[in-house]
């Protein structure tokens, strides 16, 4: 069922859709990289963060991901 409903998505995908998912997607990786240059930086993320604010934080990015890599296998089955 749910591979059924990727397909159906993989289909009615335009490449305004695709451009957005890219948009996100660059969005999301600088957010990773702030993230990293900050703890590079010897800059102290607030510990008190809890799991689930760090899932709501990493959550979009991760959705970004199995989108974009859904998009390039349509792309390359194609």
């Amino acid at each position: 069922m749910l591979s059924m409903m990727m397909m159906m998505m993989m289909m009615t995908m335009t490449l305004t859709d695709i451009h957005k998912v890219s948009r996100h997607l660059s969005r999301a990786f600088i957010k990773l990289k702030t993230l990293s240059e900050a703890c590079l930086w010897g800059l102290r993320i607030d510990s008190s963060l809890t799991r689930l604010q760090w899932r709501v934080f990493l959550h979009p990015i991760y959705v970004n991901l199995l989108v974009f890599q859904t998009v390039l296998q349509a792309d390359a089955s194609l």
